[in-house]
């Protein structure tokens, strides 16, 4: 047998382990109840103690890194990101999408959500349960870990580099209702308000 053979015969267990990656189910985007109210009231938000945030109801997702607004067809559009660019996004079941922005909202094995994806081309991952927040954002460089430390706050740290941040999460209204998620926009909310 050459080398070349022992290698691939060493390497093809590996990959195939790598091609069995467990997904979840993909969650339906949440329908609006009415017509959309003249002024914005929050019914949702998720804010952080590095002092990012992000709230919304049927219609808005407005933070310091979001704007958007629900396009009667159920597409978004406004600002958001790092820089805030004009975007235009498409939400299905299961995922939302547009230029620069693909993420995948599933519910796992388990029974809690997981967001990951790319938003304004960097790698997210975030899974939320009752008792945890955790994953990783900007490709992998930052990490992080929020152990549940009252009903709708959580604690720990964010590692991005060498630096180590002590951070909360605090859930209002409608995002501490982890079973049955608004979406797109507490999916969207996460992305925006993580690191």
């Amino acid at each position: 047998m050459t080398i070349a053979a022992r290698l691939a015969a060493l390497a093809a267990p590996l990959l195939l382990s790598a091609c069995a990656t467990v997904h979840g189910v993909p969650l339906p985007m949440t329908a609006p109840a009415g017509e959309k109210p003249p002024t914005f009231v929050s019914t949702g938000e998720i804010r952080s103690s590095i002092g990012k945030s992000a709230a919304w109801d049927e219609w808005r997702i407005v933070g310091p890194r979001v704007n958007l607004s629900r396009n009667p067809d159920g597409s978004w559009d406004g600002t958001a990101g790092p820089v805030m660019s004009p975007v235009h996004l498409v939400a299905e079941p299961g995922r939302v999408s547009g230029p620069g922005v693909n993420l995948s909202i599933e519910r796992m094995a388990d029974g809690f959500v997981e967001v990951g994806g790319l938003f304004f081309q960097d790698r997210y991952w975030i899974r939320v349960t009752p008792e945890k927040v955790n994953g990783s954002t900007h490709s992998g460089k930052c990490s992080f870990e929020f152990k549940r430390v009252s009903l709708n706050l959580y604690g720990g740290d964010l590692a991005c580099g060498m630096e180590i941040t002590r951070v909360t999460i605090e859930l209002f209204g409608t995002a501490a209702r982890l079973g049955e998620p608004v979406l797109p926009q507490m999916a969207i909310a996460l992305v925006a308000v993580m690191p």
